[in-house]
């Protein structure tokens, strides 16, 4: 049984590596940086046959702790794997510069993880890597200059541009009437057409401006390969400001963090279950009615005559929210708590998504997150989140159609005495008539999808309601 020291100064890596490795049959030792790795390793206190070594880490990083490795006659051929945050050009020239025989990049599900263990141990048995490499590093070099993150990222938005402005051109001359390549086409002939050096001049001149204008993601990719669920995670355990947008078809959310925790979340085409109206009926603050009626109202009235507390600026529409606060018809932590709710569910509807794009952008909270300042935790709301993804499958499973029309049994509903179940099974009750479907009954409820569809699965077992026979 082979020995792995994971090497991270994240209490929640440590945690989660380990747990996936004893799961997988490995004995596992911990340490909190390189320091102390090396420290416990010297001392004969820990022994291993793999290191799974964070890069980024305070008192003594990556590179340092390889150098050290190497100081010493009896680590020196120590195998080592990197765990890195890093885009896949910049993960290469740590292994190259460490002598790491492979690294893994955050964040990683659990197969990958023990795959390249596996696969780094089998290397090793068979002679076809070692960490000798380490040996090949020159000695005077204290200092290591890896390429920095943002250039990475402005030379991929310096071939963007030069794509960009192919198509500019190409465009120019097509409405001046000239013969020319098709856009795209000519779009990726002025980009190929750069040199290095053309390349990094762009890069140079367009990263001022990507920045300032919050456009050059500083993480990004695809949903079906790297789960949502592990992107939110990495946030919290790196402790990141900025936004996250998750786009797919005509959805989108965008989850706004600050320190990794999640100040508001909002979705764009995700359903009408998610307006912040939702909540306040579903609690019986409000009626729709109430709602409407604010909004109309809100309509023909200055902005300048509402509360400071709640103007945002001129430029900025107010939101139903603050439009009801003005208004008087919901205080402050009515306010808070539906916006809790309602960050939380869009959250648990973006776990349920297994393709989509995500970019992470670094920057400050707009005005509506600072206002808000939720700092909902993300672990709680993603292990809430998988629960009830786990449970939407057995849901949608005992519901079938969502076109099937639900009707009531009269001598069961009396029986059951309506009047004391719970207001939502009442209300859920009440929506079941005999012509209208699964998906009419959710609609004409206002509650989340997911709870409408777990009352009604209750109700189905209690032969409550039935399934109308086909005709």
């Amino acid at each position: 049984m082979s020995t792995i020291l994971v090497v991270d100064d994240s209490p929640t890596i440590r945690r989660v590596v380990s747990t996936i490795l004893e799961h997988h049959g490995f004995d596992v030792t911990l340490a909190v940086d390189g320091q102390d790795a090396i420290e416990a390793l010297k001392a004969g206190e820990a022994r291993a046959d793999l290191v799974l070594l964070d890069f980024v880490m305070p008192r003594m990083n990556g590179f340092q702790f390889c150098r050290a490795l190497r100081a010493d006659a009896d680590l020196t051929y120590m195998p080592v794997v990197l765990m890195s945050a890093k885009s896949d050009r910049i993960r290469e020239q740590f292994v190259q510069q460490t002598g790491a025989i492979d690294a893994i990049t955050k964040p990683f599900d659990a197969d990958a993880l023990v795959a390249v263990v596996e696969n780094a141990l089998r290397r090793v048995q068979s002679g076809r890597a070692s960490a000798s490499q380490l040996l090949d590093l020159d000695d005077d070099d204290d200092e290591v200059e890896l390429v920095p993150d943002s250039k990475i990222d402005t030379a991929d938005d310096a071939v963007g541009a030069a794509k960009a402005v192919g198509a500019l051109v190409a465009r120019a001359a097509g409405e001046a009437g000239r013969a020319t390549k098709d856009e795209g086409e000519l779009a990726d002939a002025v980009a190929r057409g750069l040199d290095e050096a053309a390349l990094g001049a762009l890069a140079d001149a367009v990263a001022p401006a990507l920045t300032k204008a919050g456009r050059s993601p500083a993480l990004a990719g695809d949903l079906s390969v790297v789960p949502i669920g592990a992107v939110l995670q990495m946030l919290q355990v790196e402790g990141q400001t900025g936004v996250l947008t998750c786009a797919a078809g005509e959805r989108e959310i965008g989850a706004q963090f600050r320190g990794g925790l999640i100040d508001l979340v909002q979705a764009r085409g995700a359903g009408e279950e998610f307006r912040l109206g939702r909540y306040f009926v579903e609690h019986g603050i409000l009626t729709t009615k109430d709602i409407d009626d604010v909004v109309k109202a809100a309509m023909f009235k200055k902005s300048d005559d509402a509360p400071a507390s709640t103007v945002l600026a001129k430029d900025t529409p107010q939101p139903l929210g603050l439009k009801l606060l003005a208004a008087g018809r919901i205080d402050e932590e009515q306010l808070r708590a539906a916006l809790v709710q309602q960050s939380s569910e869009i959250v648990y509807e973006l776990l349920r998504w297994n393709k989509g794009r995500f970019t992470f952008q670094r920057r400050a909270p707009d005005e509506l997150a600072e206002r808000a300042k939720l700092a909902l935790p993300v672990a709680q709301v993603v292990m809430e989140g998988f629960r009830r993804v786990d449970e939407w499958r057995v849901l949608e499973a005992s519901l079938g159609s969502f076109e099937s029309v639900l009707v009531r049994d009269e001598a069961a509903v009396e029986a059951a005495r309506v009047k004391d179940l719970p207001r939502a099974e009442v209300t859920v009750l009440e929506a079941v008539d005999g012509e209208r479907t699964t998906r009419e009954i959710i609609a004409r409820c206002h509650m989340s999808s997911f709870d409408v569809c777990r009352i009604l699965v209750q109700l189905l077992q209690a032969r409550v309601v039935r399934k109308r026979a086909a005709p």
